[in-house]
């Protein structure tokens, strides 16, 4: 039994919650990226050692465990549907959290006649959920933080992502300081493990709000970027709320360096 432990590197995006996950295309996404960056991201296990590790990466970065009914590394399947069917599990970690992957294995012709719904998505449409009671994004400012998404590209900053999936908010909720998109929020209570990843504090759903500020900081972080002081810069630089806080702490940065007017 080899087990592989894939430290995700900062940035990468990963959701846990997707329905049988690509592993395949994310381990050599991976391998592909410590290879060029020369930073051993993947490392192989075959005796007791491997939860130590397990337990002191869990606290640095997100990982992903696969468990591989194979002998060596060099016996990792080159094709998709070989390396699927070697895994017999994988699991994702990140501090307190810890959730199984569905593994995607190879479709039977009848399976793959059936449209399997991404989680996420069907976990954020569901009715009379718990936190029904926070409102959804205005459909514009949505609009507006897509566009700006879209001219910041790789520059986006983390704080305006997931810290779960690393995927851009789009409906963000706000949680004990933290703030996650609606379908990550709703698949770790749906697990029952919903403790902040982070503090390990429990987390009572009724007092979710609207996170909505996050997209018009993906807006503004635009004009920090410009030297322009962004509104919220003003109105929320008390924040206790960490992704803002920590951004308001980049937009300091920006506005600082920046050059003066003459």
């Amino acid at each position: 039994m080899l087990l592989i432990i894939v430290q995700i590197p900062p940035r990468v995006r990963f959701n846990p919650f997707t329905t049988q996950a690509d592993l395949f295309s994310f381990y050599h996404q991976v391998n592909n990226i410590s290879k060029a960056h020369h930073t051993p991201y993947i490392s192989f296990y075959n005796n007791s050692y491997q939860e130590e590790r397990i337990n002191h990466l869990k606290e640095l970065s997100r990982i992903l465990v696969l468990e591989m009914a194979l002998n060596h590394r060099y016996e990792i399947p080159a094709h998709r549907n070989s390396f699927n069917a070697a895994v017999n599990r994988a699991n994702f970690h990140f501090r307190n959290l810890e959730t199984p992957i569905e593994v995607q294995r190879a479709p039977s012709p009848r399976a793959s006649q059936r449209l399997v719904p991404d989680q996420g998505r069907v976990a954020a449409e569901r009715p009379n959920t718990p936190f029904g009671h926070v409102p959804k994004p205005d459909t514009a400012l949505q609009e507006r933080a897509k566009k700006a998404m879209e001219k910041l590209g790789n520059d986006l900053p983390s704080e305006c992502t997931d810290p779960i999936s690393m995927e851009p908010l789009t409906d963000p909720i706000e949680i004990n300081n933290r703030v996650y998109n609606r379908g990550t929020a709703l698949n770790l209570l749906e697990r029952g493990q919903f403790k902040d990843p982070f503090t390990r504090e429990l987390i009572d759903p009724k007092t979710a709000k609207s996170g909505s500020y996050m997209l018009e900081a993906m807006e503004q972080h635009l004009e920090a970027k410009a030297g322009k002081e962004p509104a919220l810069y003003v109105r929320h630089k008390q924040t206790n709320v960490h992704p803002l806080k920590d951004l308001i702490e980049n937009w300091e940065n920006l506005l600082n360096t920046a050059p003066k007017p003459h």
